[in-house]
């Protein structure tokens, strides 16, 4: 869908595992991940290969829903608690 509606020639869209992708190191501005490093099964690596790819004073912007029954987001089980990543 967002390659539908992105019509940017820099816009490049992946389908790889997040915890090994093929973006050269040191190459990324800005990671943004919403409602998806829950899913990550080895979140660790995720933040390694996330780290990796990032140009230096790079940003990553990870949004998770906090815990609890809302309207948006993943189910409840699924949320992940502020300090998961501590």
């Amino acid at each position: 869908m967002a390659k539908e509606n992105i019509k940017d020639d820099r816009a490049v869209f992946l389908n790889e595992d997040a915890s090994s992708t093929s973006i050269p190191a040191n190459s990324v501005d800005l990671v943004i991940m919403v409602n998806a490093f829950h899913d990550m099964e080895n979140k660790n690596k995720v933040a390694l290969e996330v780290s990796r790819i990032l140009k230096q004073g790079g940003l990553a912007l990870i949004i998770e829903s906090k815990p609890g029954l809302t309207m948006h987001g993943p189910p409840p089980w699924l949320k992940m608690s502020p300090n998961v990543c501590n």
